[in-house]
């Protein structure tokens, strides 16, 4: 799901929060008739902002109030540059040491408006510096709406880890109902981190949690974006029926309150799904007029977005020259810095006109050097969130040995006290006791709970579930070491999807993630709970069989490759045969695991020269 939908979801819940249990200087929540209008937001905030033009003049309070609400209701429409302004008008008007609730809320408002607008990093410090005031006068509200605004700007810079947690806690602390932050909120924004990880399966039942609530709560603009966000999810799972009348019934529920950016949104998803269908006619009509919607918003990634699809149906149509048009608009939608996928797709379908024109050697270049870029951008970014589970592991260490040591001091210190006291008193220190220990045996369960969390976002491929590159070379270079010392056998081949190329030209990269889901779901079904299989490239595939030798790991793999054979039919892919080639070597003789790899890759290249589709057996095995 894009940033811009996830800033609409939760420019939802910037309203003003109820009052804080402890007393604080200033408001701790809106004045009447403030109070009684801010529910608009999450029913009808077109008709909120009717309301507030329709007043007299105002001054003080009353003023900056005003501005708040119309930031927060501009921003629920998806007009970032409005609440922008809006924001910035009441904390013009405003002293952070007199109204530190209000100065905070605004610049929530204002953090949810520059994320709509492409620059989530801008708002960080000030919600920082919110959760922090929030936690230190125990305003709940204000927490909640804080950690959730967080959590969002996060997964928009893709620390989904940190945005995770800042989640998950809102969740645990957030009320059923009968708040402005409810659970439902915050698995919606749960369900976007998902999303962004391309895990749409595990977004679904989230997704579902806010609309089933937000049906009941008769809230319809939160019903259409959580409609919109499970409708998104449904697609990509396959259930194309479903996601169609949920992305239609999104778009009805946006037009009829007259929320034109949310049916800009439902529209543009409709235009995919039709042209997926092959319905190019009303997939360019819907998208034709979901941008025009998109441009009246200012909504810059929206409108590449938009441009981008209606690219790629006049692609598919061949008019070649309307292709290049709509490709050359939505490259003056681009920010290179906070757009960095969408400069690969853009490069991406630059290559693909140039190969329907003919300029298969320009085409070559500009798809080698995008992969390049491409394969960059995923290094660095699995390098940073290393580092950063790496620097949290070591921080959470060092809090849980600090509270074990306290734990401690506190245990001999009663012990020495309680001495000289009569029996009773002993009773009452071993139930205290008892209560300590259970509770760092709770701690010391959620701490292994979140660890393995941790373990498997960093060993796992987001795609096909299958380990990535780095813990598949780590396990070969194990069973590789352990098989030279002890002499037994073991086998290590290659995978690789033939023509992948032609398939993600064909049916676009998220038919090409469908099948490489396919061909994961059938290594899991065909190999052995003791093989090693992994993603370590784009279509490539690492297979290592500890205990095996050279004739029954072919045995095991022309199983494999015979079954991938039906993807094609399972996919319904008529025109399309999906198949794959597999170098396969063996530790005879022995030999290290970079040797195995380097030797498996050069049979794979022979498998391919021969034809693909077919398994090549190295011949020292």
């Amino acid at each position: 799901m894009h940033s811009l939908l996830k800033a609409s979801i939760v420019a939802l819940l910037l309203i003003a929060g109820l009052a804080s249990a402890t007393p604080t200087p200033g408001l701790t929540q809106l004045n009447a008739p403030f109070d009684k209008w801010q529910s608009l937001i999450k029913s009808d905030p077109d008709q909120l902002l009717e309301i507030l033009d329709a007043q007299s003049p105002m001054s003080g309070l009353a003023l900056v109030q005003y501005h708040l609400l119309k930031s927060q209701a501009y921003a629920a429409l998806v007009l970032a540059e409005r609440s922008i302004a809006e924001a910035q008008s009441g904390l013009a008007l405003l002293s952070p040491y007199q109204q530190p609730w209000l100065y905070h809320k605004l610049h929530l408002s204002m953090a949810f408006a520059q994320d709509l607008h492409g620059t989530p990093a801008k708002g960080l410090d000030e919600v920082n510096d919110a959760i922090a005031w929030a936690e230190s006068y125990d305003h709940i509200d204000l927490t909640l709406e804080a950690l959730m605004t967080r959590g969002l700007l996060l997964t928009s810079l893709s620390d989904y880890i940190a945005a995770m947690a800042d989640l998950q806690r809102a969740y645990n602390l957030a009320p059923q109902r009968d708040a402005w932050v409810v659970k439902a909120d915050l698995a919606g924004a749960i369900a976007l981190v998902y999303e962004y990880r391309r895990e749409d399966a595990l977004a679904l039942p989230y997704f579902a949690e806010a609309v089933e609530y937000y049906r009941e709560q008769q809230s319809w603009i939160s019903l259409s974006i959580y409609l919109y966000g499970l409708g998104r999810a449904n697609k990509n799972t396959g259930n194309l029926e479903l996601a169609k009348a949920q992305l239609q019934e999104s778009a009805d529920l946006s037009q009829h309150i007259n929320d034109s950016q949310g049916v800009a949104y439902a529209l543009k998803e409709l235009a995919g799904l039709d042209w997926q269908s092959g319905k190019h006619e009303l997939a360019k009509q819907s998208a034709l007029q979901a941008m025009a919607l998109f441009e009246q918003g200012n909504n810059a990634y929206m409108i590449l977005d938009s441009a981008l699809l209606l690219s790629s149906i006049y692609l598919a149509q061949q008019q070649t020259e309307l292709a290049n048009q709509y490709l050359k608009k939505a490259r003056e939608s681009l920010n290179p810095d906070s757009m960095p996928l969408q400069k690969i797709a853009l490069q991406e379908q630059a290559a693909r006109i140039m190969a329907a024109t003919g300029q298969y050697q320009q085409a070559y270049e500009t798809l080698d050097i995008t992969n390049a870029e491409h394969q960059t951008l995923l290094s660095k970014q699995s390098t940073k969130q290393l580092h950063q589970l790496r620097s949290r592991y070591e921080l959470e260490a060092q809090a849980q040995q600090n509270e074990l040591l306290e734990a401690q001091n506190q245990l001999q210190l009663a012990q020495l006290a309680n001495q000289q006291r009569s029996n009773r008193l002993l009773q009452v220190l071993f139930v205290s006791l008892s209560l300590i220990l259970c509770l760092l045996l709770i701690l010391f369960h959620r701490q292994r709970l979140h660890k393995k969390a941790l373990q498997q976002l960093a060993d796992t491929d987001a795609l096909t579930g299958l380990l990535n590159r780095r813990k598949t070379l780590e396990l070969l270079q194990l069973q590789a070491d352990l098989a030279k010392r002890h002499q037994i056998d073991f086998c290590v081949a290659l995978v690789d999807l033939d023509h992948f190329k032609k398939i993600n030209d064909s049916l676009g990269h998220q038919g090409g993630d469908q099948v490489l889901k396919h061909f994961a779901r059938l290594c899991s079904q065909t190999l052995r709970h003791t093989d090693i299989v992994g993603r370590i490239g784009g279509e490539e595939f690492l297979i290592a069989l500890p205990h095996t030798n050279a004739q029954d790991a072919a045995l095991l793999l022309e199983r494999l490759r015979k079954r991938c054979e039906g993807i094609a039919e399972t996919m319904q892919l008529d025109e399309l045969k999906v198949s794959i080639s597999i170098g396969l070597v063996s530790n005879i003789p022995p030999r290290s695991a970079i040797e195995l790899l380097a030797r498996a890759d050069k049979i794979l290249y022979s498998a391919k020269d021969a034809g693909r589709n077919r398994l090549v057996i190295d011949r020292a095995a």
